[in-house]
């Protein structure tokens, strides 16, 4: 095992800002091979504090933290809360428009060797498996006016309580400006991390070397993260949402589970706060392909987003990526309230161009009440007084368009 070198946060003096952002830990047992990849190509969509972005969910900003000594992968100087604008400004960058290449970028400043000091997080969760390579491309850029020779560090450390931080030898880069570089730096993560969340901290500083001019540019490029399995309760290695009309098509494949009880649907508005919204049977126990669906109905049109909480046999829950989908239909808006009690509206965004047909079916298929839009109008109502409580499905017909049946429950 690698000589780990472990750092104490002692006190709250000394102990790591973290942004209130929530990130989303790569699920590593869900991924392809127990593999995961960050080339950074969505990374010019990147927002500010790694709030949205294809790969940006995994990220995560670190606030200013005086009062300790750089370098020790705690002590910050310079926010990472927004992605630098201006290209000479010290602090965490996407690459430049000018370049093909895409890549995350650090910049510390000063000409005091060990006064400057940022930092990025990023996080892996080793649930049911053992860990394995962790590995990337870092480069030196140069900056500012040519003859510069300062220099800048970069150390990537790990923590899973967030309050010991471990320096990682072999993740180490040295970075003198104006003698550009690219090097492969890989390491072999120890068997401890496994069944954790873990937190990988980027850590940049100004260190010693050159006495002219500015500091070197460090970029970070091809991430890896591997690992190996163990007695794992379930892979999935297919979990997808798709938009169909008012409905959303989810759709997951695991490829083994050991002792699953049920996969629980969860809906978000946010990402952040997610509701139960309906659950399936697992197999149980099985080391074949298993194919599940799961229809939901959301009531209003926007972005949503899914994850499943997988339970165990003894009650122990694990979760699953987070699939988003866009609800983006000009006509049919919501219908609503579902379930409903005395009456139901449907609601369209604009007004209608032609007659819509309109019909309540009992799950014998007949029908209980039929009605209809004329053009111009948005709104329907469909009283339900009088029928009995149970399951319908309101069909829908706008003119020559395809008909669609949406289930409706009536209390």
């Amino acid at each position: 095992m690698k000589p780990w070198i472990t750092l104490l946060c002692i006190g709250a003096d000394l102990c790591p800002v973290f942004f209130g952002w929530s990130q989303t830990p790569v699920s590593l047992v869900n991924q392809p091979n127990l593999r995961f990849e960050e080339h950074f190509d969505s990374v010019r969509n990147w927002a500010d504090g790694f709030t949205d972005g294809a790969g940006a969910e995994h990220w995560s900003p670190v606030g200013i933290r005086p009062g300790g000594t750089i370098p020790d992968g705690i002590t910050t100087t310079i926010t990472t809360d927004t992605f630098a604008k201006a290209y000479l400004t010290p602090g965490v960058h996407k690459s430049p428009s000018t370049t093909s290449e895409t890549y995350l970028e650090l910049l510390t400043s000063g000409s005091e060797d060990y006064s400057s000091a940022l930092a990025v997080d990023f996080w892996v969760d080793f649930q049911h498996i053992i860990p394995g390579k962790f590995a990337f491309d870092v480069s030196s850029i140069h900056n500012g006016n040519p003859g510069s020779d300062r220099r800048a560090r970069l150390q990537v450390y790990y923590s899973i309580d967030l309050q010991a931080f471990h320096l990682i030898p072999d993740l180490q880069f040295e970075a003198i400006n104006y003698q550009d570089t690219t090097i492969h730096l890989q390491t072999d993560l120890p068997d401890s991390l496994a069944n954790h969340v873990v937190m990988f901290r980027f850590y940049s500083f100004n260190s010693s070397g050159g006495s002219k001019g500015s500091r070197p540019r460090i970029a970070i490029d091809n991430l890896a993260v591997e690992a190996h399995e163990q007695d794992m309760p379930l892979r999935l290695v297919l979990f997808e949402a798709e938009m169909i009309k008012l409905a959303v098509v989810l759709r997951w494949i695991t490829d083994s589970e050991q002792h699953i009880a049920r996969f629980v649907v969860e809906r978000s508005p946010d990402a952040m706060h997610f509701e139960p919204v309906g659950q399936v049977p697992a197999a149980g126990n099985s080391d074949v392909q298993q194919t599940y669906h799961f229809t939901d109905f959301p009531e209003s049109a926007g972005s949503w987003f899914y994850r499943l909480s997988i339970v165990e046999l003894d009650g122990h829950v694990v979760y699953s990526p987070v699939v988003k989908v866009v609800w983006r239909t000009p006509y049919l808006k919501r219908i609503y309230p579902n379930p409903a009690h005395d009456r139901l509206y449907v609601e369209w965004s604009m007004p209608l161009q032609n007659r819509v047909e309109c019909r309540l079916l009992g799950l014998d298929g007949k029908t209980r009440w039929s009605g209809h839009l004329r053009a111009g109008q948005t709104q329907l109502n469909v009283p339900l007084q009088g029928l009995p409580a149970g399951l319908y499905y309101l069909w829908i017909q706008e003119w020559q368009a395809p008909a669609y049946a949406f289930p409706v429950v009536h209390l």
